[in-house]
């Protein structure tokens, strides 16, 4: 049985922060030391898997340099207080059909866009992470899709069946996971909060794995 502390974070690059501040570096080296107490045996993240290749060493202050990037600004940190060596990427990317948020769909999500926005409130990055990991958050998140889903054009069922290249790129990093839960049995994956509604529900589905609470640890 393998663990798997799943901690759905933001994209760094997507916010008007500037990480390389001392204060946000400070917060940072709490969030990952908190995080490192689950003394994970591999760090996972989202990093396309085919570019990356299997593993990625850690050389010298890599988490220091990569400033925008969560995978190894927070990653990275996580896996070097835990005594790691290596990041496993385990992406699988391509593109969502931009087509599936027209106008009509997106104004059916909005009220719950306006809800998951709240995240540009809060400036502390672990207040993020929590308010990212929450239970009303993650549900909001996963509801905006099922939303999207109800909305099939003239019965070509158009939304779902772009819904359905999304769930395969989950499925996608799942395996991924799989494959690194074979040789490890305690893994941190740091992932887009997107992404964590549907790696949860593949996770909980696993009788190979076990799924534990992020907000144990942040």
């Amino acid at each position: 049985m393998t663990d798997i502390l799943l901690f759905g974070i933001f994209h760094f690059f997507e916010e008007k922060i500037d990480f390389s501040a001392d204060t946000i570096q400070r917060q940072l080296d709490d969030l990952s030391y908190a995080v490192s107490k689950f003394s994970p045996f591999a760090v996972a993240v989202e990093l396309d898997k085919e570019k990356y290749g299997e593993k990625i060493f850690l050389s010298d202050g890599i988490w220091k340099k990569e400033f925008s990037r969560e995978q190894f600004s927070l990653g990275a940190r996580i896996a070097v207080n835990a005594g790691l060596d290596f990041l496993y990427p385990i992406d699988k990317v391509f593109p969502l059909n931009a087509d599936m948020v027209n106008s009509e769909n997106m104004q059916l999500i909005l009220p719950r866009l306006n809800y998951l926005q709240k995240l540009d409130e809060i400036n502390d990055i672990k207040e993020k992470c929590r308010f990212i990991n929450s239970r009303q958050y993650v549900s909001h998140d996963a509801n905006m899709y099922l939303d999207i889903n109800s909305q099939n054009r003239n019965g070509d069922y158009f939304e779902s069946k772009c819904l359905s290249e999304w769930y395969f790129r989950n499925l996608c990093i799942f395996s991924n996971l799989q494959s690194v839960a074979k040789e490890h049995d305690r893994i941190v994956v740091l992932y887009g909060a997107g992404h964590i509604p549907i790696l949860r529900d593949l996770i909980n589905m696993s009788d190979s794995m076990n799924l534990v609470d992020i907000n144990d640890y942040i």
